[in-house]
């Protein structure tokens, strides 16, 4: 570790303190902002934590703008903090609430479970969310508890495909073609490629990678779960090709560097999210210094009242019908 990057890390520990604040970061994130984090998860996992702050009066959230969003929709009492307010999902920007009222009146009577991946005015919106954890579990409960064998859900068509194939549903994607651009390039071809270069590895990929390579895996799940069933396993098998975003790996490898871990692309630098990428050691420190100052305005998150408490239910509808951790 360089001394800059060690005194950066060492000051926003310091910070922290003096502001009251605690650091939420997703597994995408670079190492080095995943080093200074009081909690690293998945979307699911995050979720859980926001919702249990209550010794911080201040969350700075180390992701994008959805996960931030739902940190504030939870604890609307704790200030809600980004390093960088650029940073944005591009996926659930592709689903907004005019879309998701429009669907919602072409399909009446249908139950509407929304990604997480979602904005809070889309999430307002719907009925139910989910992640990419406990999708396949809340489509199921909540298709039962509505007697129908189709729901309406969005933005993710490659999720969509995972949960009707797990459920037996047929599910109708809002919108028909919405997916996350990073494991969207994540292409059949490649892992093919891969397998001849490795053969005894064993294929770990995201629900939301296309349906092909879904098909082709040894396992689906979500980052954490996807996380265990490699920890799991490292007794039997050390060599994995992983089809998600690079930080995830990053993050295995420096945990445990016994394990050989390939991207599914073959790409050296695996594919990374530009979005969650934007948030540097520096970004961190330099938000927290705004707290401190009084002058992190520019980088506060905040949702409307009435968006807020409509998102809220449908978010804690998802805590209600999922047993998931993570």
């Amino acid at each position: 570790m360089s001394p800059n990057i060690e005194r950066l890390k060492d000051e926003i520990q310091v910070l922290k303190q003096e502001t009251s604040t605690i650091i939420l970061a997703h597994y995408y994130q670079v190492t080095d902002v995943q080093d200074v984090c009081d909690f690293l998860g998945d979307s699911l996992g995050l979720s859980r934590k926001a919702a249990g702050v209550t010794n911080a009066r201040n969350i700075v959230f180390a992701a994008v703008d959805f996960m931030a969003e739902v940190a504030k929709i939870l604890v609307p009492s704790k200030r809600v903090f980004m390093p960088d307010r650029a940073a944005s999902c591009p996926m659930a920007n592709q689903l907004r609430a005019a879309e998701v009222t429009k669907h919602k009146e072409q399909f009446p009577g249908l139950p509407v479970v929304l990604y997480i991946n979602t904005l809070a005015e889309a999430k307002a919106e719907c009925d139910v969310i989910c992640t990419s954890s406990n999708a396949v579990e809340v489509c199921t409960k909540v298709a039962r508890e509505w007697h129908v064998d189709t729901i309406l859900m969005g933005p993710d068509k490659n999720l969509a495909y995972h949960v009707e194939k797990k459920t037996g549903l047929k599910v109708i994607s809002m919108p028909e073609k919405g997916c996350c651009y990073v494991h969207d390039q994540f292409i059949i071809e490649d892992l093919h490629l891969q397998k001849q270069r490795f053969p005894s590895a064993k294929v770990v990929v995201h629900p939301e990678c296309r349906p092909d390579v879904q098909e082709a895996a040894d396992f689906v799940g979500s980052t954490t779960q996807m996380l265990r069933y490699i920890e799991d396993g490292m007794g039997t098998c050390k060599e994995y090709i992983v089809g998600t975003e690079q930080g995830l790996l990053d993050h295995l490898v420096k945990k445990h560097p016994d394990l050989v871990l390939h991207s599914l692309s073959p790409v050296a630098s695996g594919i990374a999210c530009k979005n969650m990428k934007k948030t540097t050691l520096e970004k961190v420190r330099d938000v927290l210094l705004a707290i401190k100052a009084g002058t992190a305005a520019d980088r506060e998150v905040k949702v409307d009242d009435k968006v807020a408490l409509k998102a809220k239910k449908s978010i804690d509808a998802m805590f209600t019908y999922s047993t998931a951790s993570g």
